[in-house]
């Protein structure tokens, strides 16, 4: 799904306010923040969500069916705060 969206994610991309918020009061007064884990993660569309579609095709069963039987998963998400 990222590579359908990767073209204009970068113009089109905006922090959702409360995140923003929570992170910034995690990591205080930090310099920067990066999310490492940017890319990975769930993108909202205009229209039908390409999640809906998959879930309704049963594409997502498919490729990520397995899943459901973890007892825990690292998605990849990090937050690097520099002071």
């Amino acid at each position: 799904m990222y590579d359908q969206i990767a073209p204009t994610y970068v113009s089109t991309r905006r922090p959702h306010p409360r995140i923003a918020a929570a992170i910034k009061a995690a990591v205080g007064d930090a310099d920067s923040i990066v999310n490492v884990g940017a890319g990975t993660g769930a993108y909202e569309r205009v229209g039908k969500s390409m999640i809906a579609v998959d879930l309704e095709s049963g594409v997502w069963e498919k490729r990520f069916g397995h899943l459901r039987s973890l007892d825990a998963l690292d998605a990849g998400y990090r937050l690097l705060a520099t002071r």
